[in-house]
Order: C-alpha cells, then sequence, then structure tokens
C-alpha cells in the first residue's frame, strides 16, 4: 500500500518482527514503528493486517462505576462532552450506550440537532439554516458555537421547537401537518 509517488516499502523479517513484537493497534503505534522504519503509518497497518496481528487493539475495560457515571450523563450531556469527561473516544461511549441499553435520546426535556430534524422530519442542513436564521432558538453545550456540521452539540429546550413549530409551520414537510395544533 503506497501513496502515489513514493515506493513501496520492501520488508524484511527484521522488520515484520519488528512490527509482530511493538505493534499495539493504534495509528500512533503504527506511525512511531514506521518513523523508525522508514515507512508510513498505513504500510505499517497494511503490514500487521497481512500478518493477521490487527486485532490485537487493546481496549480499556469499563467499570462498574463508569457505567454508572455513564447511564447518569448520557441524558445530560453529548456523546463528544461525555468522551472528554470520561477519558474516552465518542465511539466507546456511544458503544457502550448501546451494550448498557442506555437512549441517548431520553434527555430530560431537550434536544440535540439530530433529534430536532428526526422529530420534525428535517436533514441536519435544514436545521443548520433554521438556526442560523434565528428560527430555532438553542444553545450550545460547550461555550463556543459548534461548527456548522455537527450534530450533537447544540441544546434545544421543549419550549424552543414547540415556538419554532408554531413561529414557522411552513417549514414543515407534509409528513408532519399533524403536528400544528389549530
Amino acid at each position: 500500500m503506497t501513496a502515489r509517488g513514493q515506493r513501496p516499502h520492501g520488508w524484511t523479517d527484521e522488520e515484520r518482527d519488528i512490527v509482530r513484537r511493538d505493534f499495539d493497534g493504534t495509528d500512533i503505534g503504527a506511525a512511531r514503528i514506521g518513523a523508525l522504519l522508514g515507512a508510513t503509518f498505513r504500510a505499517v497497518k497494511y503490514q500487521a493486517a497481512k500478518m493477521g496481528i490487527c486485532s490485537r487493539i487493546t481496549r480499556r475495560p469499563w467499570s462498574d462505576a463508569e457505567d454508572e457515571q455513564l447511564a447518569e450523563l448520557i441524558t445530560r450531556f453529548g456523546v463528544d462532552h461525555i468522551a472528554k469527561l470520561m477519558g474516552r473516544t465518542a465511539n466507546a461511549v456511544t458503544t457502550r450506550a448501546k451494550v448498557l441499553g442506555l437512549s441517548r435520546r431520553g434527555r430530560d426535556g431537550w434536544y440535540n440537532k439530530r433529534d430536532v430534524g428526526d422529530v420534525l422530519g428535517a436533514t441536519a442542513p435544514r436545521v443548520q439554516r433554521w438556526i442560523q436564521a434565528g428560527w430555532l432558538k438553542g444553545r450550545p453545550h460547550t461555550n463556543t458555537v459548534p461548527q456548522q456540521g455537527s450534530g450533537a452539540a447544540w441544546h434545544f429546550t421543549e419550549a424552543a421547537v414547540r415556538r419554532f413549530i408554531i413561529e414557522h409551520p411552513g417549514e414543515l414537510t407534509g409528513r408532519n401537518v399533524d403536528m400544528v395544533e389549530s
């Protein structure tokens, strides 16, 4: 596996032994080995896959205390924020929540941008346009306004969503007309 303009790395038996001994399954580990051997991290990962040692990824097991903390946090914060608080990746948090049967939708009276899109039958870009137009009032989970492509960083109250529906019924699609009360 090579990038354009690069020659393939010729692997020696000694280099394969280094990969076998030192590869920990992470990109950082692959980059470290690549720097040592003069190969790209992708070449190291490809070689590890060829050697059948990619599954040796070390994962930190979840403790009972972490499970309890996750159950507490999942209804109050977005996945990215929880991941930072717990020292985990967002993917690890999402996966563990699913394993434990925890619903990220069971928040106490608020919705994120993705939730609003699901409720109103709109795409994330359309919800983003409503936010930018000032029609849908929300606040970011953190002190900084999230980037445009972010799905879970906005915090909308039920009242804000209700106000949007009442003030902008023309923005709703035909399948949502039963939501608007006269």
